[in-house]
């Protein structure tokens, strides 16, 4: 199964064109739009299934009882599983630890480099 990963793309900032892909599913991770903008713009674009990992709260939000999901100690989860695949850093990641792939293709805000790839595709 190929999925093209995408994370951060705070589209509420800057629209995104992106290419074509033959996909078996899209992986939508982090801030992506305000709101169900995100969703909806999902079903506009993809025709193939999208799994969309919001994130939780936003920046706003940070010093909120739900902070601590920024900054949790999950090393037994991420032994636990196969693919690991977020958002909210900013930075772009693809990195094997013990059985796990992390994976986050962060945009990120308009003016950040955060090595983000449009064509960001994983098979598992």
């Amino acid at each position: 199964m190929k999925a093209l990963v995408l994370s951060d793309l705070y589209l509420e900032f800057e629209p995104i064109q992106l290419p074509l892909v033959d996909v078996d599913l899209v992986i939508l991770a982090g801030d992506i739009h305000k709101g169900t903008r995100g969703v909806h713009w999902a079903s506009d674009m993809f025709s193939a299934p999208v799994l969309y990992v919001p994130q939780v709260a936003g920046h706003e939000n940070s010093d909120s009882h739900l902070s601590a999901s920024y900054t949790n100690n999950w090393h037994s989860l991420v032994d636990q599983s196969n693919f690991w695949i977020f958002g909210h850093t900013h930075h772009s990641v693809d990195v094997t630890l013990g059985r796990c792939r992390l994976i986050s293709n962060s945009r990120g805000y308009p003016v950040e480099q955060t090595g983000f790839d449009r064509l960001k595709i994983i098979e598992f």
